[in-house]
């Protein structure tokens, strides 16, 4: 619904930037904004499709049946429906409640101590600065975390370090995943993406051999040729599994067969014929003067190599 992606999308730029989008005035005489300050926990059933822009200004936690220990979980639910018919505090209302209360009665050594911690943490190697910011932000919320923690004796020194160092190592896989899920490549790179995924998993059949390939008809997406390291492809069928491929994932591939075809050729990773006064983008494959086909003829180590590029 665009309706809700649109109030989505303002929803995390308020927190992402920390301040709310700008306005006029009641007089109409100048702009107003108001600081956010804090952070927001949204829940979701799959990965959002948003701008990179977007994608950079939250963090991405998948999580599975795996995620929570089911038990821990069952009785913080118990709790809370208890403390609502009872009319009390939940045990998260006085958790949190204590830690706010830690933040003000430690205010001016948290401050000094982000300011010292701040310049010890090693930035990770993103592309995006954005994330190195977010990275040291949820660095040193953790550190606060378990020095609350060791402040009311509920953990030990030696409790807090090992506990840190797993906290730290799946900050940062998280902030490397969002890197990922950021990055946008280009149409024919996201084709060979799906392409190998396809092949390693056996969603994209293979004949053996040419023989083989026009032997059989439609079942085979294309053949491979051991001999020269090339794969010859029908381009609509590759293309089909490909949008597929990242509609499975919610993203969209709308490349056409041609537009493709002309990066992969233009980046070395395909072969065509030269024909005079045609721009082709496919060979013509030609089985026992009875039958010819036109298909995309990949460069195999081209293709294993750009993938290795781009990780």
């Amino acid at each position: 619904d665009g309706n809700v992606m649109e109030k989505f999308e303002n929803l995390l730029r308020t927190f992402g930037d920390g301040v709310s989008r700008a306005k006029s005035n009641k007089r109409s005489d100048g702009i107003e904004r108001s600081d956010v300050c804090g952070g927001a926990v949204v829940t979701a059933e799959s990965d959002l499709n948003s701008q990179q822009s977007s994608r950079l200004r939250y963090l991405t936690v998948p999580v599975d049946n795996s995620s929570f220990d089911s038990e821990k979980l069952r009785y913080f639910q118990n709790d809370s429906i208890l403390a609502k018919q009872q009319g009390s505090a939940s045990l998260m209302q006085m958790y949190f409640s204590a830690f706010i209360f830690f933040l003000e009665r430690h205010y001016d050594e948290i401050v000094k101590e982000i300011m010292a911690i701040d310049g010890t943490i090693e930035p990770l190697p993103v592309k995006f600065p954005r994330l190195n910011t977010i990275y040291k932000a949820m660095i040193i919320l953790a550190r606060i975390v378990l020095r609350f923690g060791l402040t009311y004796n509920a953990l030990t020194k030696t409790e807090a370090t090992a506990t840190l160092h797993q906290w730290e190592a799946v900050i940062q896989q998280v902030i490397l995943l969002t890197q990922a899920d950021s990055t946008i490549i280009e149409p024919y790179l996201a084709f060979l993406v799906a392409l190998s995924q396809g092949i390693a998993c056996r969603e994209i059949s293979l004949a053996s051999d040419k023989i083989s390939f026009f032997e059989a008809g439609n079942d085979y997406h294309g053949f491979r040729d051991q001999e020269n390291g090339r794969l010859y492809l029908r381009s609509d069928k590759v293309l089909v599994y490909a949008q597929k491929y990242y509609a499975a994932i919610g993203e969209k591939f709308d490349s056409t067969a041609a537009e493709v075809g002309k990066a992969l050729l233009a980046n070395g990773i395909s072969i065509a014929d030269n024909e005079a006064g045609h721009t082709r983008t496919t060979k013509k494959v030609n089985y026992k003067d009875t039958k010819s086909l036109r298909m995309l003829c990949i460069i195999e180590p081209a293709m294993a190599a750009k993938l290795a590029e781009i990780g």
